[in-house]
């Protein structure tokens, strides 16, 4: 998934969005991981993007899990 691909959300999740078509704004930037602090560094199930449907992007990021890549944009 990268920016600009266009992309459906996980209707049973997002229902106000059921039949829309969004687009990847931006991906999520994590806080630093600090191995000092334990924990373990996230994966890519954890990455978590800004999506824009109609014009707004949504205001909370979206997890990779319930994203639905429509279109590539390559």
């Amino acid at each position: 998934m990268k920016i600009g691909d266009l992309v459906k959300l996980d209707k049973i999740a997002y229902p106000q969005y059921r039949g829309k078509l969004g687009i990847i704004h931006s991906e999520w930037e994590f806080n630093h991981f600090v191995p000092e602090l334990g924990g373990s560094p996230p994966g890519p199930e954890d990455l978590k993007w800004a999506v824009m449907i109609d014009g707004r992007i949504h205001p909370y990021t979206i997890n990779n899990k319930y994203i639905e890549v429509i279109n590539e944009n390559r």
